[in-house]
């Protein structure tokens, strides 16, 4: 049987998820001078998307074997299809602007938490599909480049005011990829072996730090990837335009760039190497462009995080994949938790370091420079625990 439909539906799923995570952040200058949002309400909102992926993921540990992949993924899309078209809707109809941008923002993220959860193990189903998991990744960082891109132009030309029609366009990709998941072949998930369950996994002291890892890995990634153009305009001074072209687009561009060629060669490479020298170039990258009086090597310093982080979420889901490969479905959303959490705390704590009076001009600067703490953990349980790469090895 010929998976090469559903394949294209797993993609087009992550591309969801970079529509549903990162189009709203290229809004967040004109929510703050429409609807005047402060720092602290911005980081509420990305606060509130991962939050509700986290519950989605908590959630689906229970329901995702049982209602079956092809549900959560049709469901999946719907949810985001929803909130993409509701966040130009409800803001103007609710008498509070905000609440109707957090309800909308509410939909769309249950639809991106179910995203990581299902599409992962639908991947790793299907035959010679397991060592796709981290090409698997790299549309989304395709999908947040053409988002950040195609969003950036179409407001420039058409002015801020535009974002209104914008947002139900994005919708009609998830619309359309749900109808199609609707008859796209899915393999039956393997059942040979003992399956972990959600208990057993926390009692491994390996899945353990793997779900550290996940945390590191979401809060680098995402804390930079959210706060990016909002950083270049109001840190940095440069025009909208100029600011998401050379930061958040870059950061897409070599983000996908280092998951394409490892999703490629991951199998030839040197795992460990390649993740310590990621994480390390993750540190120098958030240190250039917290610190960095050019703005255009503290701009280089964002584009080039996303290569630097590239590797570190959907390396460690590949790695889980392997180290438990009858986690089933369970063994995803608890891997999705953990990412999520990062994902939460990342954007979350830069927030609110940004809204700190003590750092006057200098507080989104500052917290960016705190998300340097991430990487280095990471590095850390890298070089420590060698166990990883000896399972790593065994199972290859």
């Amino acid at each position: 049987m010929s998976y090469k439909i559903t394949k294209i539906c797993c993609y087009t799923g992550y591309i969801t998820q970079a529509v549903a995570i990162n189009f709203a952040p290229l809004l967040f200058v004109t929510f703050q001078n429409t609807f005047n949002i402060s720092y602290a309400l911005i980081g509420t909102l990305v606060l509130i998307n991962f939050l509700v992926q986290l519950g989605t993921d908590i959630i689906s540990v229970f329901f995702l074997d049982k209602i079956g992949f092809r549900v959560s993924a049709v469901l999946s899309q719907i949810f985001a299809a929803t909130g993409l078209m509701l966040l130009s809707v409800l803001p103007y109809i609710l008498p509070n602007a905000f609440l109707g941008i957090c309800i909308a923002t509410t939909i769309y993220s249950v639809g991106a938490g179910l995203i990581e959860v299902v599409i992962n193990p639908i991947m790793a189903s299907i035959p010679s599909g397991g060592k796709g998991l981290v090409f698997l990744h790299s549309f989304y960082c395709w999908g947040q480049l053409f988002v950040v891109l195609l969003t950036t132009l179409a407001l420039k030309v058409f002015g801020a005011s535009s974002w209104v029609y914008i947002s139900p366009i994005w919708g009609l990709i998830p619309l359309i990829n749900g109808i199609i998941f609707l008859k796209a072949p899915i393999a039956p998930p393997e059942s040979e072996g003992k399956t972990e369950n959600g208990v057993g996994l926390l009692k491994n002291s390996l899945f353990i730090c793997l779900a550290v890892l996940m945390v590191c890995a979401g809060a680098s990634e995402l804390a930079m990837g959210q706060w990016a153009s909002i950083f270049a305009q109001n840190a940095l001074g440069i025009d909208k335009l100029t600011g998401d072209l050379l930061g958040p687009c870059l950061f897409a561009f070599f983000m996908g760039i280092g998951r394409t060629v490892f999703g490629i060669k991951g199998d030839n490479l040197n795992y460990k190497k390649h993740m310590i020298i990621c994480g390390v170039l993750c540190i120098f990258c958030y240190v250039a462009a917290a610190l960095s009086k050019n703005p255009y090597i503290a701009l280089l310093g964002c584009a080039f995080c996303g290569y630097a982080v590239s590797i570190l979420w959907p390396g460690t889901v590949d790695l889980a994949s392997r180290i438990f490969p009858n986690g089933s479905g369970a063994m995803y959303s608890m891997i999705a938790i953990f990412g999520d959490v990062g994902c939460s705390i990342g954007p979350f704590l830069t927030g609110i370091i940004a809204s700190l009076k003590i750092f006057g001009s200098n507080a989104l600067r500052a917290g960016l420079l705190l998300n340097i703490i991430y990487p280095l953990v990471y590095i850390l349980i890298i070089v420590k625990k060698r166990g990883i790469y000896k399972e790593k090895k065994e199972l290859s």
